[in-house]
């Protein structure tokens, strides 16, 4: 197999056994099966703690990707890929670097300080990163281009992070659910495009162009959303109309919360149900509370 290690940052996360080799004691070691391509291993330690610390990211671990022999992708694109999911799994910028030929280091752009806030995954039990990864991994990877899996990420969770005031963050969220819609519109084979407008097919001169809740309605039907996620399309196309075409909304700051933690909760389901996620997971409006997808449901104080 061919070898490659990164160091990986802001990734705050139990392993799933403690382990030491040599001298080196480890908190955890993950270790993630890629369906015909081959294995990805986190080792998650204090001693990474002690390295060198930038202001807007640190050093918790090192990141192996080991490929078989026949895959010829490189290692960073699956170092990036790995990264992009672990952000979305805990709310949070996770990123990675290099060491080049020249010997200088490469450095992502645009990195941030790990959020720690309402994350997906309960990050505690490292089988649970591991179960998340391999369950998304394919349907990630498949959609990650056509649908711009990795922007959508980046932005969702920096959305989050900024103390930009509510209108601010609900217009950017708003800006997210019009990129996802445009992504599924534009690979949808059952539409006609004219004019930044969509039309079902065959289209008429007198059809009307598809309106941004029947695009949206027909995106979520395309997926399994869990049953026990209640949203409402008509609401968030209101939040999102509001928004977008008068430019304030005009509710108290209790609403707008609301509004903005209903569209973001829904962001977050639909992903992994474009994931085809199977597990237990945290909602972004209720994040005290585990619910599921796929599985029986899951009661923390249990573990």
């Amino acid at each position: 197999m061919k070898s490659k290690s990164f160091d990986i940052y802001n990734f705050y996360c139990a392993g799933e056994a403690a382990q030491t080799q040599g001298n080196i004691s480890y908190l955890g070691l993950i270790e993630v099966t890629l369906p015909r391509m081959g294995k990805v291993k986190i080792e998650i330690g204090l001693e990474y703690l002690n390295r060198p610390k930038n202001k807007d990211f640190i050093n918790t671990g090192l990141l192996t990707i080991l490929l078989n022999d026949n895959v010829l992708e490189e290692h960073s694109s699956i170092a990036k890929d790995i990264c992009s999911l672990l952000s979305f799994a805990l709310n949070g910028h996770v990123e990675y670097r290099e060491l080049k030929v020249n010997g200088s280091w490469y450095k992502p752009s645009g990195m941030m300080s790990h959020g720690g806030w309402r994350e997906i995954v309960i990050s505690r039990f490292g089988e649970n990163i591991r179960h998340f990864i391999e369950s998304c991994w394919e349907l990630y990877r498949q959609e990650k281009d056509r649908r711009r899996l990795f922007e959508t990420i980046r932005l969702l969770i920096q959305i989050n992070e900024t103390k930009d005031f509510i209108e601010q963050k609900i217009a950017l969220t708003s800006v997210l659910l019009e990129n996802l819609k445009h992504t599924y519109a534009s690979q949808n084979k059952n539409y006609k495009r004219e004019k930044h407008k969509f039309y079902c097919k065959p289209k008429t001169k007198d059809d009307n162009p598809l309106s941004f809740k029947e695009l949206l309605t027909d995106m979520v039907n395309e997926v399994n959303m869990p049953d026990d996620f209640n949203f409402n399309l008509s609401k968030i196309t209101r939040d999102r109309n509001n928004i977008i075409h008068q430019g304030l909304l005009g509710s108290s700051y209790d609403d707008m919360r609301k509004q903005y933690e209903d569209m973001v909760s829904f962001i977050r389901v639909y992903l992994l149900s474009l994931f085809n996620f199977k597990g237990h997971y945290y909602s972004f409006d209720e994040p005290n509370i585990v619910k599921s997808m796929g599985v029986e449901p899951f009661y923390l104080k249990d573990r």
